[in-house]
């Protein structure tokens, strides 16, 4: 585990006040629970970030990030991603081979050992004509050498080096008897490279980190960076085993300029950090390292690290101070130089979205003082996301907001100024506030002409709907739109940073019905015992319509899990708090296994091969038998979802127990084209009320109601209570034959080969 460094830097930590957050599951007396583990957030409706943690950390070739130079001070709040993840690069270049000292402190490089001539290289043949050896010249090899702190292109250099080549024996007609190799006369590390080349505008480079805003709890300012055991596609490092152990995500200055500074110069770094947030906290082996770049070796050196906190409490956010000092040893450390860097890492579990450290407001400068008013912020910022504006789902259909425009009736926003000099505060400011809808520009939510006056305390803004917002008539076609919505205040003094004054949100309405906003902080899932569990997501229609297909997110946060197989289910009623419940399935997917998306926060689509009317309340769930939690994502910053969730764990629906605010991260995705939704989704309703008889039965069933459906274009599956599938095949006119079946309770779902009409699921009983 890394420790702190031996060399002499002076470390301040200022900290206060612990939070604490309890996640307490349900635990049953068969053992089989409810339980909520640690996943990976995204940024929805907030435009400052992105959805993405970095790029090319899953190229085979590693990629040197080429990022100008910056000059004193270097600041970033992370209130938008300044990062390489964020920007694409302005040129890359692939560079086969490259040689220099700078390359070992390039994470992910490998290296090998070419031994090389530092003169022409020859090829030899042997000409039987004329009974004599003949040479030829090889052309020499392009290396790209750096030799400067960092591999920078300020000191580039080619090398025209010949690669080793073999010396032949022929005997008189040509044979050859022996060979040897010509061994070259210097040895060089040399290896393949991307080279991009980023704008000025780039501060980080970035390994894994993400930026975002939905992971910390009151931090100095909107964002910040967090670093986990996940890389940059979402996905673990090491799949292989859940004990894997080492350094995970990276986070590296741009270069920066420090020439002609001294010990004398007071030059210190400085950030705050906190471990957990609203993730997984980090485990006592766990930490988080600050390290620079010695001009001396070209390597990097730990010069502060934090040990994971190995509890649930949740810390405030704690500044830390570290003095950046040369040392007269000829190994150094020596970083006043032009292109000094400083970088954070974390060792972590490597097998999932775990051991969560978040860093924010980071600054380097000189004429520092760390017990003076340096320690504050003169800035006054926002510090969480536009909130959602919506009542009952945190996204849905066009059509649907249309014909229930339910708003909140009061959008709280928080504010704080973390600038207090001797008491003096930024004073009060001017507060403007909008929600503008795009098709016809009318303002939603407004405030203007007010005046704010933030603490050091958190204080909270409220913002109220207009009186005289009309929905747009006649409605807009199709399912999709977007609003656009924006607060800022604009303080007249103690204000350095201007980036955080504005927040900006935007509300998307498109073909889904969700209750989460797309992030999934933690994951969610039933487990243990070796009986059928199952869960169940309610879903109440706005208006009619069907659903085409349904939306998982799976997260990584435990084992893998990818060859677990569960049933997914649709059920239009479910008796609650009694033993052997009613329940009524319309759609059963069975033999499902958890598809993980190549990205944060991507959703696996499950379409339908049949339309379902969305006319009545749905469920939306799965069961299993597997003991392992399926780790579906859980959005810790959307509470709409909550008292919609219930499970049952021994034959017994009952409404959720899990102690905690969120909302389970599965969508349904209703039907956007209109050629294909039913005329009439009442009649299509009609005529699937179907029924079975007699049930139970021992030898035979056959099925009531579909006397008004071609029978011939109608197939049935079996499926056990298990979720698997036990018998399939068409329906006929003398019923459907159950001798092979062993006793027990059984799904009969039956399904028309068409596109057009739903299908159904009944349950019976052979004894």
């Amino acid at each position: 585990m890394p420790t702190r460094s031996s060399f002499s830097y002076q470390i301040i930590v200022r900290g206060g006040l612990v939070f604490i957050l309890s996640f307490i599951g349900f635990f049953s007396v068969s053992s089989q629970r409810e339980s909520l583990n640690n996943e990976y957030n995204s940024m929805i409706g907030y435009t400052g970030l992105s959805d993405v943690k970095s790029a090319n950390a899953e190229l085979s070739i590693p990629v040197l990030y080429l990022l100008d130079t910056f000059s004193l001070p270097f600041i970033d709040d992370f209130s938008s991603d300044r990062s390489t993840a964020r920007y694409s690069s302005i040129t890359s270049d692939t560079l086969y081979y490259v040689t220099g000292d700078c390359l070992y402190s390039l994470p992910g490089i490998d290296l090998s050992f070419e031994s090389m001539h530092t003169d022409t290289a020859w090829s030899y043949s042997y000409d039987s004509v004329a009974g004599q050896l003949d040479s030829t010249a090889l052309p020499a090899q392009t290396i790209i050498q750096w030799e400067n702190i960092g591999c920078q292109f300020t000191s580039l250099d080619t090398l025209f080096l010949w690669p080793e080549y073999y010396r032949y024996t022929y005997d008189s007609l040509g044979v050859i008897t022996d060979s040897s190799v010509v061994a070259g006369d210097t040895t060089l590390l040399i290896s393949s490279l991307v080279v991009e080349y980023y704008a000025s505008l780039v501060k980080w480079q970035n390994n894994g980190a993400y930026i975002n805003s939905t992971y910390p709890i009151f931090p100095p300012s909107i964002g910040c960076a967090t670093l986990d055991g996940l890389s940059a596609t979402g996905m673990p490092y090491d799949k292989s085993n859940t004990e894997t152990y080492g350094v995970a995500d990276y986070l590296t200055s741009s270069p920066i300029n420090l020439e002609g500074l001294s010990n004398d110069s007071s030059v210190y770094l400085s950030f705050f950090y906190q471990p957990t947030g609203r993730g997984n906290f980090p485990d006592a082996e766990d930490s988080l390292v600050v390290e620079f770049l010695n001009e001396a070796t070209g390597q990097w050196v730990n010069v502060w690290s934090s040990q994971g906190i190995d509890s649930a409490e949740v810390p405030p956010f704690t500044q830390v101070y570290i003095e950046v000092r040369d040392t007269n040893l000829l190994a150094g450390p020596r970083y006043f130089y032009n292109g000094f860097k400083f970088r954070f890492k974390n060792y972590a579990t490597l097998a999932g979205n775990n051991d969560h450290w978040h860093i924010d407001y980071v600054r380097l400068d000189q004429s520092r003082n760390p017990n003076s008013s340096d320690t504050l912020i003169q800035d006054v910022a926002f510090i969480e996301s536009y909130p959602n504006i919506f009542t009952n789902y945190s996204q849905m259909p066009w059509q649907h907001f249309l014909a229930n425009p339910s708003l909140k009736d009061t959008l709280s926003i928080p504010i704080r100024d973390n600038g207090q000099l001797g008491g003096i505060t930024a004073g009060a400011m001017p507060l403007e506030a909008y929600t503008i809808e795009n098709a016809t520009g009318d303002t939603i939510y407004a405030l203007t002409g007010q005046n704010f006056n933030p603490t050091s305390v958190i204080r909270y803004r409220e913002i109220f709907p207009n009186n005289d917002f009309t929905i747009p008539m006649p409605p807009l076609s199709g399912d999709t739109a977007q609003w656009d919505a924006s607060i800022f205040v604009s303080p007249s003094s103690q204000n350095d940073i201007l980036g955080n004054d504005t927040l900006q949100g935007f509300f998307s309405f498109s073909k889904e019905l969700a209750y989460d906003d797309g992030s999934a902080e933690r994951s969610y899932g039933v487990e243990g015992g070796d009986q059928v569990k199952k869960f169940a997501y309610r879903f109440d229609p706005i208006i009619d319509d069907s659903i085409s297909a349904l939306r998982f997110h799976f997260g990584h946060t435990d084992v893998d899990v990818s060859d677990m197989v569960f049933t997914i289910y649709l059920w239009d009623s479910l008796e609650l708090n009694t033993t052997n419940p009613y329940e009524n399935v319309v759609y059963a997917l069975a033999n499902v296994t958890p598809t993980y998306v190549d990205s944060l926060n991507g959703f696996t689509t499950f379409s339908l091969d049949s339309l379902i009317p969305f006319t009545r309340t749905m469920y939306v769930g799965w069961s299993q038998v597997d003991n392992r939690n399926l780790q579906l994502g859980f959005d810790v910053n959307s509470g709409k979802g909550r008292n919609n969730m219930f499970v049952n764990l021994s034959n017994r629906w009952e409404a959720s127990s899990i102690n905690a605010i969120g909302s389970p991260m599965i969508r349904l995705v209703l039907n956007d084209k209109a050629d294909s939704i039913p005329s009439d989704v009442d009649e299509v309703t009609n005529r699937w009320r179907l029924s079975v008889f007699p049930n139970p039965a021992s030898e035979t069933i056959f099925i009531r109601g579909l006397e008004c459906v071609n029978e011939e274009h109608c197939q049935y599956n079996i499926i056990d209570r298990m979720g698997r599938l036990i018998q399939k095949g068409m329906v006929a006119e003398n019923g459907i034959n159950l001798k092979e079946l062993s006793s027990g309770t059984y799904l009969l779902m039956i399904q028309q080969n068409s596109n057009h009409v739903v299908g159904h699921c009944i349950q019976f009983v052979k004894p």
